[in-house]
């Protein structure tokens, strides 16, 4: 199959709401790509942590009052991707601002196209250039009035699928959403309960699944393994409740 052709996606367990035991199931199962499956917003996740729900997440409040993506960007200004999910200063031995676990591991050979790359010229922390910041609100002002007009058409249409993976602690899922943020955000203003979504089908292959044992995996691979536990520490901040809560508080403080 061509790079550019797409697959014509079927209906997973007929749009259902998946469960972790749905998620095992769809990071591995070799006809995964496929299926477009319905997740919980709430499950679902922008940059380092923040969800997609009304007290969680900027954009949320962005549709509202354009100025607060301004005061967000200007505020949440972290230096590492550690400080940036755990929203605490410090870096652990991974001075970097992308996530470890997101690496480009490269075919053995060229591919004839170039990859698809998920969050490319995306960011989630200030500050940004004024016209990023303006492009920004023009996209997130022109998806939500493009789906209150014709209805979300993902895949079909004006609008692409919204791609992410699924990233797995004990009992406990969240999916990652690389692409169609934007598209999202405007399913949740809109009363959106639930996101269509499915992987990304562009070689070299995005992961489906990332869990503690894939941490592992890539250790000394894709990173120093002496900075395995800073690794773990951020992907565990993820799910952290607590961390959580402060999310929420920097929102509300923020909006005032």
């Amino acid at each position: 199959m061509n790079l550019s052709e797409e697959i014509a996606h079927k209906t997973y367990n007929n749009g259902n709401l998946i469960t972790l035991k749905d998620v095992w199931f769809l990071g591995f199962a070799h006809d995964a790509y496929e299926f477009c499956f319905q997740v919980p917003l709430e499950k679902c996740i922008w940059g380092y942590g923040w969800r997609y729900t009304p007290e969680e997440h900027p954009f949320f409040h962005a549709f509202g009052q354009e100025e607060f993506l301004d005061t967000f960007y200007y505020r949440y200004r972290p230096q590492s991707a550690l400080e940036a999910v755990i929203l605490q200063p410090g870096h652990g031995g991974w001075e970097s601002l992308f996530v470890p676990w997101r690496c480009t591991i490269k075919p053995p050979k060229k591919p004839e196209q170039h990859p698809f790359i998920e969050d490319g010229g995306t960011q989630h922390y200030g500050p940004v250039s004024l016209e990023r910041l303006n492009r920004e609100k023009r996209r997130l002002s022109t998806v939500l009035t493009s789906i209150q007009e014709i209805g979300y058409q993902g895949g079909n249409g004006e609008h692409d699928h919204i791609r992410g993976y699924f990233m797995v602690q004990d009992d406990d899922f969240l999916f990652y959403i690389g692409a169609g943020k934007h598209r999202a955000a405007a399913l949740l203003k809109l009363g959106y309960t639930s996101l269509p979504a499915t992987f990304s089908i562009f070689v070299p292959r995005m992961p489906r699944l990332i869990s503690h044992q894939h941490l592992e995996l890539l250790a000394g691979k894709v990173y120093d393994r002496r900075i395995l536990p800073t690794v773990k520490t951020m992907f565990d901040g993820y799910f952290n409740e607590g961390i959580r809560q402060r999310r929420k508080s920097l929102l509300a403080s923020w909006i005032q």
